[in-house]
C-alpha cells in the first residue's frame, strides 16, 4: 500500500512539474469546460486549433499547485471561477482571438431528460411557460 501511495504520490510531483513547464512556455492559459463535450466534439475542435493551441487535461487541484509554483498572479481567482471537469488551453497566440475561435466552435447540446439543465429549462405547453 506505501509503495502505491508512493507512486501517486510520484505521479502527482510529475503532473505538477510539466504544468509548471507549460505555464512557463506559455503566457495565455484559459480553461474551458468539458461538461457534455463529448470525445468527437473535443477532437473536432482539437484539429481546428492543432498548431495554435496546446489542450491538456489537467486536475484542478494539480493546477492550482502548478500556478502558485510557476508564481502567476491572480492564480487564487482563476482557481475559484472553474469548477467540473476542464481542459486547459495554452497559447502564444491573442488570448482574444483564442476566445473568438473557441466561441466560434461552440456547439448546441440539447438537454437530456432528467439532467439538471433540463429541468430549469422552460416546458413548452400552451407556448412558452
Amino acid at each position: 500500500m506505501k509503495e502505491l501511495n508512493k507512486a501517486v504520490l510520484q505521479e502527482k510531483v510529475k503532473a505538477v512539474e510539466e504544468t509548471v513547464r507549460l505555464l512557463k512556455e506559455y503566457p495565455v492559459v484559459a480553461a474551458a469546460d468539458l461538461n457534455k463535450v463529448s470525445a468527437s466534439m473535443l477532437q473536432d475542435v482539437r484539429k481546428k486549433l492543432r498548431g495554435r493551441l496546446l489542450f491538456k487535461v489537467v486536475k484542478r487541484s494539480i493546477m492550482a499547485k502548478s500556478l502558485e509554483a510557476a508564481g502567476k498572479e491572480g492564480w487564487e481567482e482563476f482557481n475559484e471561477r472553474i469548477a467540473g471537469p476542464n481542459i486547459f488551453l495554452f497559447t502564444s497566440g491573442n488570448p482574444y482571438k483564442v476566445a473568438m475561435e473557441l466561441e466560434a466552435s461552440k456547439v448546441k447540446v440539447f438537454a437530456a431528460r432528467g439532467s439538471p439543465s433540463a429541468r430549469s429549462w422552460p416546458r413548452y405547453s400552451r407556448g412558452w411557460v
